[in-house]
C-alpha cells in the first residue's frame, strides 16, 4: 500500500482472512480500506461472506476491500474448465448487497488468476477484485482498478488508484543506475567514453562516461511504463491465442515483460536507499569528537600514513555494497567493481575513505566499541 506524505493509518481489526485499516488524509478527510483473502474452498465460502456482513457493521466509512476474494460474481467471470456453481455466485452476490458493496470495473484483461496455460484444459478466472461501497466511489470519483498482468505467479496482481497522484519533476542529477549493468551494451559505452580521450583526467573521464550513458540509459530507465506497455499490448494480443504461434509469441513477451520488471524493481530499491540516506538527520561532527579521547598510537598512526597501493584501493573498493550511495560524480561502488579493467587505474587516487577504514581495522579494539555497526564486517 503506497500513501501520499502526511496520510495516516490505523488498523481497526484483522484476522486469518483480513485486515482492516482507517486512512486518515492530510485533507480531514477518511475512508476505510480492507484486505481480503476469501476462503478457498467452496464449502466454506460462506465463511466469507458472513465476514462482509459483520465488517460493514463496524463503520459508517466510506469502504473498499480488494484482495483475492474467491468469488465471482456471474458466470462470466471464468472461462473455461467445471461450470461456476449458481449457489455459489447467488450467495456471494448476496452478501456483496447486504454489506453495500459493488464489483469495481477492471483495466485491461479481465481474469486474474489462470491454470493449464498451454493446455488443452487453460482456464481464467477473475477471482481478485476491489468492492465498494457508494460513498467511496463518490470520495474517488476516478478511480480505477489496474490489471497489472505479467507475473510469474498464476495470480495477476491489480492496482487500485483512488485518484490521480501530481507528480512535480525535481532538476536533473546523473545517478550511475545499477539495473544498467544488466545490459551488455553498457561496458562497450563506458569503454568508448573512458578511452575517447587519452590526455583527460579522470574526473573528465567520468564525465565522459555520465554523458553518454545518460543519453543510452534513458531507453533502460527512463522509459519503463512504455517498454512494459508494450510488453503488455503484445501480451493481450497473443493471450488468447490457442495455436503454436500465439503461444510462443506470448512466451516471449511475457519473458521480455518479466526481464524489465526486475529491472524496474533494481532501479527502485536503488532510488528507495538513496532516498533513505539523504533523509538521514545531519549531526555536528565537530561537537561529537570533542567528546572523543585519542587512543591511537604514534606507531599505528605511522602505518595510518603509509603510501596507499594499488591493490589496497581494489581491495577496499571490492569490499563496498554495489548500490552504496553515489559520490558527487554520480557514480557507484558497482559502476567501478564491474568495469575495473577500464577505470581501475585511473581511478586509485580517488577512492580513499575505505583503504583508510581498512587500515583501522588493527586499532578498532581500541579506538571504537566492537559493537559499532559502521565497522562491522559485511
Amino acid at each position: 500500500m503506497f500513501l501520499k506524505e502526511n496520510d495516516q493509518v490505523e488498523i481497526l481489526g484483522f484476522s486469518q482472512n483480513h485486515i482492516d485499516v482507517k486512512i486518515n488524509m492530510k485533507n480531514g478527510e477518511a475512508w476505510r480500506l480492507t484486505g481480503l483473502y476469501g476462503e478457498p474452498y467452496k464449502a466454506l465460502r460462506r465463511h466469507t461472506w458472513d465476514l462482509l456482513r459483520n465488517l460493514v457493521r463496524d463503520s459508517n466509512l466510506p469502504w473498499c476491500v480488494i484482495g483475492d476474494v474467491n468469488n465471482v460474481v456471474d458466470v462470466g467471470d471464468k472461462v473455461k474448465g467445471s461450470q461456476y456453481l449458481t449457489t455459489l455466485i447467488e450467495g456471494f452476490n448476496e452478501a456483496l448487497m447486504d454489506a453495500g458493496l459493488t464489483d469495481m470495473a477492471l483495466v485491461g484483461h479481465q481474469f486474474t488468476w489462470e491454470r493449464g496455460r498451454d493446455t488443452a484444459d487453460w482456464m481464467e478466472v477473475r477471482l481478485d477484485k476491489a468492492l465498494t461501497n457508494i460513498a467511496w466511489v463518490n470520495m474517488f470519483p476516478l478511480e480505477k482498478l489496474y490489471n497489472l498482468e505479467g507475473t510469474s505467479s498464476d495470480h495477476i496482481p491489480i492496482l487500485l488508484v483512488p485518484q490521480i497522484v501530481a507528480h512535480i519533476n525535481a532538476p536533473y542529477r546523473f545517478k550511475f543506475e545499477n539495473v544498467w549493468m544488466m545490459e551488455p551494451m553498457c561496458e562497450v559505452i563506458i569503454q568508448d567514453a573512458w578511452n575517447v580521450d587519452v590526455g583527460a583526467t579522470v574526473l573528465q573521464k567520468i564525465k565522459y562516461c555520465s554523458t553518454s550513458l545518460s543519453v543510452w540509459g534513458k531507453e533502460i530507465t527512463g522509459n519503463f511504463s512504455t517498454r512494459i506497455k508494450r510488453c503488455k499490448v503484445e501480451m493481450k494480443q497473443y493471450r488468447g491465442g490457442r495455436d503454436d504461434l500465439s503461444r510462443e509469441r506470448y512466451r516471449e513477451a511475457r519473458n521480455e515483460l518479466m526481464k524489465v520488471l526486475n529491472q524496474r524493481e533494481i532501479f527502485w530499491r536503488q532510488r528507495f536507499k538513496q532516498l533513505w540516506l539523504s533523509a538521514a538527520t545531519e549531526v555536528d561532527w565537530h561537537e561529537v569528537i570533542s567528546y572523543i579521547p585519542t587512543t591511537v598510537s604514534r606507531e599505528q598512526n605511522e602505518i595510518l600514513l603509509q603510501p596507499i597501493s594499488v591493490k589496497e584501493v581494489k581491495d577496499a573498493l571490492f569490499q563496498m555494497n554495489p548500490d552504496k550511495a553515489p559520490g558527487p560524480d554520480g557514480m557507484m561502488p558497482g559502476f567501478y567493481q564491474n568495469y575495473w579493467k577500464t577505470v581501475g587505474q585511473d581511478v586509485v587516487q580517488l577512492i580513499i575513505t575505505k583503504v583508510i577504514t581498512n587500515r583501522l581495522k588493527g586499532t578498532l579494539i581500541q579506538a571504537i566499541s566492537e559493537n559499532q555497526s559502521a565497522f562491522m564486517s559485511g
